[in-house]
């Protein structure tokens, strides 16, 4: 499989460049603001935001060889984006490798277009060009539209993980797809 695959005449999957990092930033900062406004503190989300999408360490993550981010561009606009982790696995996979999605969003305004599925079909041929044996996600309990859309795609729940967001826990249900 290559690093760029077409999803539709004009929309593009591909890797995440460095010149890409500023509106990579924007538009992760934007599409987590908007999934979990209502879920979550205003102040406790602008502090998270700014931490885990800023600039110097996304760019420390696109040039590690265990983070690669996957874009979905059309006219050079970011609709949807994931980060993979190779070798980040929970203790339910032993030594076997698994490809982990620490983060997939689609622009709320095209969403239930396909992008999402495209993004994980993409993800899905990625691993299994790696010779992993699943990918696996975590989801917020609370997000049940998402933990629908997984089930639909074949991800069945193998536990659960906490997810410390400064004072606030959450509980997160880890999903795994075999491939």
């Amino acid at each position: 499989m290559s690093n760029s695959t077409t999803t539709s005449e004009s929309i593009q999957i591909r890797s995440a460049t460095l010149d890409e990092v500023d509106q990579l930033c924007d538009f992760a900062k934007k599409t987590f603001r908007i999934a979990y406004q209502d879920s979550i503190e205003a102040e406790l989300l602008e502090n998270f935001t700014n931490t885990h999408f800023d600039t110097a360490k996304v760019i420390s993550e696109i040039q590690s060889d265990d983070i690669t981010f996957f874009l979905s561009i059309e006219n050079d606009e970011i609709l949807a984006y994931s980060k993979v982790i190779r070798r980040n696995k929970p203790d339910y996979f032993g030594n076997e490798n698994h490809l982990f999605i620490e983060k997939i969003y689609v622009s709320p305004d095209i969403q239930k277009s396909g992008l999402g599925k495209a993004q994980i079909t993409f993800i899905s041929g990625f691993a299994k060009d790696e010779n992993l044996k699943s990918i696996w996600l975590k989801v917020w309990e609370g997000n049940l539209k998402a933990q629908a859309f997984y089930k639909k795609l074949g991800f069945s729940k193998i536990g659960d993980a906490p997810f410390q967001m400064e004072h606030r826990r959450f509980n997160d249900h880890v999903l795994e797809l075999k491939l």
